[in-house]
């Protein structure tokens, strides 16, 4: 006798024992601790910069704009959001959340700091400063990207 002749004689048993198998795999399904998206820690440092009584239009084009193109070059820069109002601006820089924040500190530093003479010598105040990770749920940016 193998073990197929057993299922093959006894129909009704065999059906219950797999209704019983499918109901426990379902229930066992619906039991699973699953995220759908998970929590990511993004990386993000605030630069802000200060020309006094400059208009909002001015200080994008001497200090915004250059400040951003130079900050463009450091590496795992997700998205660039930058805001110029009257004598001053900030630009929020969001990295990949594969970069440590000490590290993409020191080089938004560097980057910031190594043109600053042929930048502008008026701007008075450069300040860079690391803000609290971003969380977001999935890995999904809604700013301009730089790659």
């Amino acid at each position: 006798m193998n073990l197929s002749e057993i299922f093959i004689r006894r129909p009704v048993a065999t059906t219950l024992l797999a209704v019983a198998a499918a109901g426990f795999g379902l229930s066992s399904y619906f039991k699973l601790p699953v995220s759908d998206l998970p929590q990511i820690e993004f990386p993000a440092i605030s630069v802000s910069a200060t020309y006094p009584g400059a208009a909002p239009d001015t200080m994008v084009s001497t200090v915004t704009a250059p400040l951003e193109r130079e900050l463009s070059l450091v590496q795992g820069i997700t998205s660039i959001h930058s805001v110029s109002s009257l004598g001053s601006c900030s630009i929020s820089l969001t990295f990949s959340s594969d970069r440590k924040i000490n590290d993409v500190a020191q080089d938004v530093q560097h980057e910031s700091r190594h043109d600053r003479p042929r930048r502008i010598a008026r701007a008075e105040h450069q300040e860079v400063g690391q803000r609290a990770p971003r969380r977001r749920a999935g890995a999904s940016t809604s700013s301009a990207c730089c790659a």
